[in-house]
């Protein structure tokens, strides 16, 4: 495994934001901790990942610390689709109109309905398999691997979280803002006014104590659930459920 530290100028409680490409991101509040600190880690030891992680920065200002994993870091393209229609990043050509997608120049690494769907050197890979070119049963050779992006932060932290093909969770703190375009979106001690998003995932929220925070929450394509009676949920699903504790 491949781990860095990256940590902000100053100490104390920060507004911090993440934001990732096949990127799996959390948030952790530390009683103990002083200093923010965000770790970017993978379970590779070289290789493009690698590279990609070295080349991490923090920007600091005074609205907040950001760190930002763009697409290219990844080799990721990032497709959402509702009703039949997709949404995405374009950088490898991609094109995509009701249910067909085409890739007009470049390679590409998208999740659809849960399968991994790679295209590199010409030939298309689903979950590693090869399934159009010329090497028969050949792998997908060495795609760079899921980075994963952890904060431990200091009380009184804020975060903002956005993850496209993976999973946003967040504990102990008591404001965010988190939203995955692919993944499941978890709060839990929220405590202030926060908003949970989730276009194809499940969300699930619980409060911290008596705060009972106003929460809202927003899912295209899974459920909503919240895991306490503290929560003053303002929820909203396409196609899903809202689950309440019994």
């Amino acid at each position: 495994m491949y781990s860095r530290i990256l940590e902000p100028r100053g100490g104390g409680a920060i507004h911090l934001t993440l934001e990732g490409y096949n990127s799996n991101i959390t948030f952790e509040v530390d009683s103990r901790c002083r200093r923010a600190q965000i770790e970017a880690y993978a379970e590779v030891n070289s290789g493009p990942t690698v590279e990609a992680i070295d080349r991490l920065a923090l920007r600091e200002s005074s609205e907040g610390v950001e760190l930002v994993l763009p697409a290219e870091a990844t080799g990721g393209t990032m497709i959402s689709s509702f009703g039949g229609t997709s949404v995405m990043n374009i950088s490898s050509g991609v094109v995509v109109s009701g249910g067909t997608i085409a890739i007009g120049r470049g390679d590409a690494d998208m999740m659809i309905n849960g399968k991994r769907i790679q295209v590199r050197g010409g030939k298309t890979y689903i979950n590693g398999k090869l399934v159009e070119g010329d090497d028969n049963g050949a792998a997908a050779g060495d795609p760079p691997a899921v980075i994963h992006l952890r904060a431990i932060l200091p009380p009184g932290s804020s975060a903002k979280g956005k993850s496209y093909n993976g999973d946003v969770h967040s504990v102990g703190v008591t404001q965010v803002r988190l939203k995955s375009y692919n993944g499941d979106v978890r709060a839990l001690g929220v405590g202030e006014e926060s908003k949970l998003k989730s276009y194809n995932g499940n969300i699930a929220v619980g409060a911290v104590g008596d705060a009972r925070p106003q929460v809202w929450a927003e899912t295209y394509n899974g459920d909503i659930s919240v895991l306490d009676d503290n929560v003053r949920l303002r929820p909203k699903t396409y196609n899903g459920d809202v689950l309440y504790p019994r």
